[in-house]
């Protein structure tokens, strides 16, 4: 799969839904992948989450993070 420039990325993240999956590193080092609403500041994506959810309290602990969009037509990106 041929990877998007910036521009190209944004288009794509910006059109129809905004819910991504995001994995984080579980304390057992097992992924933990939930689905989140975001939306684009520059080149930031963001989201929100309580403190003391579980993706939270993973990234506090461990930063590793990834995290994928996909369209209705099975198009998909992913940004690490």
């Amino acid at each position: 799969m041929r990877e998007m420039d910036w521009a190209e990325s944004s288009r794509f993240l910006l059109h129809g839904t905004r819910t991504a999956k995001i994995a984080t590193v579980g304390r057992d080092g097992r992924p933990h992948v939930v689905p989140v609403g975001f939306t684009l500041d520059n080149r930031d994506l963001l989201f929100s989450m309580s403190s003391r959810s579980v993706k939270a309290r993973n990234l506090a602990r461990d930063p590793r993070s990834d995290g994928s969009v996909q369209l209705q037509d099975t198009r998909t990106c992913s940004r690490q």
